[in-house]
């Protein structure tokens, strides 16, 4: 698939880690789980939807352990719609989701001792200390 062929990364600033997955789906999130697992733990999961095919597996999830899932999203077409299996497995988790489609712009700030987000639409925050 087209989206499987994204460029995956990782930002580091100091201690806070934000994995970009850009539309990556199923086939990249099982090969980083086999090539690069150890790498993949992140405070922040910034993902978009892959066009075709599911994303978003709760092994991959388990293994980013992310404290914040910010996806992109929008009611057209259906393959840019969050599912609700999807949102239900970040919430068991305690992932907090921030779906753009209901948040719009998110403001990422990161500083030596804690990092922030804030969201425009909603202006939803959350913010982490270390």
């Amino acid at each position: 698939m087209s989206d499987d062929k994204s460029l995956v990364i990782q930002l580091r600033a100091g201690p806070t880690r934000i994995l970009f997955l850009s539309d990556a789906g199923l086939y990249t999130e099982e090969w980083l789980m086999r090539n690069a697992r150890a790498e993949l733990r992140s405070d922040i999961l910034i993902k978009g939807s892959p066009r075709y095919g599911p994303s978003g597996d709760t092994e991959f999830l388990v293994a980013v352990a992310p404290r914040v899932v910010i996806a992109t999203a929008s009611n057209f077409p259906d393959s840019e719609k969050i599912s609700a299996r999807f949102s239900e497995n970040l919430k068991e988790r305690g992932i907090r989701l921030f779906a753009q489609d209901r948040c719009g712009s998110v403001n990422v700030r990161i500083f030596p001792d804690r990092w922030e987000i804030s969201a425009f639409v909603d202006k939803r925050q959350y913010s982490h200390s270390r």
